[in-house]
């Protein structure tokens, strides 16, 4: 997702001026962003909605994903104008625009620059692995085995899952499956045999963060609603997040092939 700096700043006027707030969201972009991540899906998943067959077990799936990161899409443009509203006053003043312009766009930066690439890598990965849960669940082999991208960048939490075994069925695929954390390279294959591990997923030191506890084969979901963008919400705006913002979310405003 690429804006030009005009853009961004005739967005950053808005919320000084009180034209956008948490309450009157940006529509532009969080279409952008929802666009965005819906080309994620599709790419990890390798094909789109016109791609798949009405009523198939890929179809409803994909749908699942996309709706998932449009919902997610409103969080975070919600908590990107709620970050930048709140500089507007510091103690008991109005903070002068070309201040407010140069924090604005730190904010900006971080949730539709460094953070928004994370997140675009990750509905790559969740789709990826979505499917390929699919996969396993039709293998011809019951048990499933964990696979690390072994070296110095390997996070603690998939290092000591590497080579797990368990069967198809366990719940440890409920939470440990990839992706464990942002940029997980982390897989699972079907294998024909192999030795079950006994641990369950409390047995391990370290577990992944509440957001990737899932699998998204399983729920449809590339992020939970354990995610920041839906926990840390003031009570104020909770009715508000309900209604998903008063933006237009869900499966009829993503009919678009991306």
């Amino acid at each position: 997702m690429n804006w030009d700096k005009a853009t961004i700043g005739l967005l950053i006027r808005s919320i000084y001026d009180g034209r956008v707030d948490p309450a009157n969201l940006p529509y532009k972009l969080y279409k952008a962003i929802a666009y965005y991540f819906t080309k994620g899906v599709f790419k990890g998943f390798g094909k789109d909605i016109a791609d798949t067959v009405s009523d198939s077990v890929d179809h409803e799936l994909l749908y699942n994903l996309r709706e998932n990161v449009h919902i997610f899409s409103g969080a975070k443009t919600f908590n990107y104008v709620l970050e930048t509203t709140n500089l507007i006053v510091e103690g008991d003043e109005i903070l002068p625009l070309r201040e407010f312009k140069k924090r604005a766009l730190e904010i900006y930066d971080k949730y539709n620059v460094n953070w928004l690439d994370a997140e675009y890598e990750t509905c790559i990965g969740q789709a990826q692995n979505a499917t390929k849960w699919k996969d396993i669940e039709t293998s011809p082999f019951d048990l499933v085995k964990y696979l690390a991208v072994i070296d110095e960048n390997t996070s603690p939490v998939c290092v000591q899952y590497n080579g797990i075994i368990k069967d198809r069925k366990d719940p440890f695929w409920n939470e440990a499956a990839p992706l464990n954390h942002y940029r997980c390279r982390c897989l699972l294959q079907s294998i024909p045999d192999g030795i079950v591990s006994k641990k369950t997923i409390n047995d391990f030191e370290i577990q992944p963060a509440p957001t990737f506890r899932n699998n998204a084969g399983q729920t449809g979901e590339v992020f939970t609603k354990e995610h920041p963008y839906f926990t840390d919400i003031p009570t104020k705006y909770r009715k508000l997040a309900k209604q998903n913002w008063g933006l237009q979310i869900g499966r009829a405003s993503c009919r678009e092939r991306v």
